[in-house]
C-alpha cells in the first residue's frame, strides 16, 4: 500500500514538474511574443517618423507651427493667416524703450529658412544648413542653432563703428566678440593711428 501511495505522488510530482515546465515554456515563449512586439512597435514608431519626414511640407509647417518647440520664451512664432508665411522672431532681452525683432527666420511659402539679425538678411556659416527642412524636430533644432549666434560687438571704435563686411553675428560659444572682418578694421585702424603718432 505504501508502495502504491509512493507510486502515486511521485506520478503527481512528475506532473506538477511537468506543469511547471509547461508553464515555463509558455512565460519564454510570451517573453519572446513581447519581444517581438516591441520590435514591431519600435519599427512602426520609426516608419511613422520617416513616413512624417516625408509628407512634412511647407502647409504642414504652417497648421503645425505651434507644435514647435521654441529655444526661449524671448522667441515667438508667427503666421500670415492667408498661407504666405511662418516666421519665428526673438524680442531682446533688454530695456532700450524700442521693441524691434533682433533674430528672425522666416518660412515664406517654403521650408528653406531665411534668417534675419537686425532686419539684415545673413549669409549662415556652414553649420546652419540653408537647405529645406523635413521636420518639425528639424525647425526646433535650426532656431536652437540661431538662438545660440551671438551679435558682433562691431570694431570697438568710433570710426568706423563696424567694418563694411561685418556678418552681423559670431559662432557661439566663443570667447571672440567680434567677427573677421571687424577684428581686421580695428587693427588696421589702430596700426595707421600708431604710424600716425610715431
Amino acid at each position: 500500500m505504501e508502495d502504491e501511495l509512493r507510486n502515486i505522488q511521485g506520478e503527481d510530482g512528475l506532473e506538477e514538474c511537468d506543469l511547471k515546465f509547461d508553464q515555463d515554456l509558455s512565460a519564454e515563449a510570451s517573453s519572446e511574443e513581447e519581444s517581438d512586439l516591441v520590435q514591431e512597435a519600435g519599427a512602426a514608431h520609426q516608419m511613422s517618423g520617416q513616413e512624417e519626414e516625408n509628407s512634412f511640407t511647407y502647409e504642414v509647417l504652417h497648421r503645425e507651427a505651434n507644435d514647435v518647440k521654441l529655444p526661449s520664451s524671448l522667441w515667438a512664432m508667427h503666421k500670415d493667416p492667408n498661407g504666405r508665411f511662418v516666421a519665428f522672431s526673438r524680442l531682446p532681452a533688454s530695456h532700450t524703450g524700442r521693441l524691434i525683432a533682433d533674430k528672425g527666420v522666416v518660412f515664406a511659402e517654403s521650408l528653406v529658412p531665411n534668417v534675419f539679425f537686425r532686419e539684415i538678411k545673413l549669409k549662415l556659416p556652414a553649420g546652419v544648413p540653408t537647405q529645406p527642412l523635413e521636420s518639425l524636430h528639424q525647425v526646433s533644432a535650426y532656431l536652437q542653432k540661431i538662438h545660440r549666434l551671438a551679435f558682433c560687438t562691431g570694431t570697438g571704435l568710433h570710426d568706423p563703428i563696424r567694418s563694411m563686411n561685418c556678418r552681423i553675428y559670431v559662432d557661439m560659444p566663443s570667447s571672440v566678440r567680434r567677427c573677421t572682418a571687424c577684428s581686421a578694421q580695428r587693427q588696421a585702424v589702430l596700426s595707421a593711428a600708431q604710424q600716425k603718432a610715431t
